[in-house]
């Protein structure tokens, strides 16, 4: 699988997928496309970044903070977010704010947790 290294202001290194090789069919594009999505999502502090940037543009530094995590993770998980075309950024000044690009990500994250409150929890461990 092919995959690249986005660039960041605070200097992390984060190798994600590319989105697809060339000569890939539309379905195995999408299919590829698809899991980046769902690979975007299932992470804790990407979806408290989502959550954050569903109430306000921020700054790495504003999204650090809101979610207790360094700058450097905060970037990493903003490029995969931003390469599942969930998330895009715009400067000003010497500060790179980012924002949500479609809000329809929440009807997917409802539904996921509609589906967690559902599923019956294990048995407890007589251990």
């Amino acid at each position: 699988m092919q995959t690249f290294t986005p660039s960041c202001p605070f200097g992390c290194r984060t190798t994600i997928p590319a989105q697809a090789a060339p000569g890939d069919t539309p379905k195995e594009w999408l299919q590829t496309k698809t899991l980046g999505y769902l690979k975007a999502l299932g992470d804790a502090n990407r979806l408290r970044i989502l959550l954050a940037l569903q109430k306000d543009v921020l700054s790495v530094t504003e999204l650090a903070a809101l979610t207790a995590t360094g700058a450097s993770n905060v970037c990493g998980h903003l490029s995969q977010l931003m390469w599942a075309g969930l998330v895009s950024k715009k400067q000003q000044g010497n500060t790179i704010f980012y924002s949500l690009t479609d809000t329809a990500v929440f009807d997917i994250i409802e539904q996921a947790y509609l589906l967690s409150s559902h599923t019956r929890r294990p048995p407890a461990s007589d251990d």
